[in-house]
């Protein structure tokens, strides 16, 4: 069941990433299918304080993305932050994210997304000549996301936990 659930994870995350890079838009039925994988697959695993770790893993998401906010909407005047600035599909592989790491290790995940978010946002700038440029920053991350599932799997667990960190 494992690698059956392993596999069908990994297929998702390589449709999320392909969406995002060529569509910059998923679809829900690609999103809410690896939201339950990785939740059902969590669960099978009898985790010590998982859902404690669930939850502060989103708290820590919603602190990021409520900041990420506040600075679109004071510093730059934007009002239409998850319209323009920051997708759902971006907001939910967030979320997805976090099912997968207890807050500490789930933090450096976003920061090494976010800065091979900005890495891909200047090597673009520098091919594509655009004025409305869009960085895959869902599709980076479940790029990101395929090579930890595989040493999860193939080392101590499925997914990277770290219980020290609750």
């Amino acid at each position: 069941m494992d690698k059956f659930l392993l596999a069908l994870s990994l297929l998702l995350l390589l449709l999320i990433a392909w969406h995002d890079i060529n569509y910059r838009s998923i679809p829900v039925l690609i999103l809410v299918p690896e939201a339950a994988v990785a939740v059902i697959a969590m669960a099978l695993l009898k985790l010590p304080g998982y859902w404690q770790m669930i939850f502060l893993s989103f708290v820590a998401a919603f602190l990021q993305i409520l900041m990420l906010w506040g600075w679109f909407r004071l510093i730059r005047k934007s009002d239409c932050f998850f319209d323009v600035m920051f997708g759902w599909g971006d907001l939910t592989m967030i979320l997805i994210v976090a099912i997968h790491f207890s807050v500490f290790p789930f933090i450096v995940f976003l920061m090494i997304s976010s800065f091979a978010g900005l890495l891909w946002y200047f090597v673009s700038r520098l091919t594509v000549r655009s004025e409305s440029f869009k960085v895959p920053f869902a599709g980076i991350m479940a790029l990101m996301l395929i090579p930890v599932q595989i040493t999860g799997f193939f080392g101590s667990g499925w997914f990277y936990y770290n219980p020290i960190s609750i």
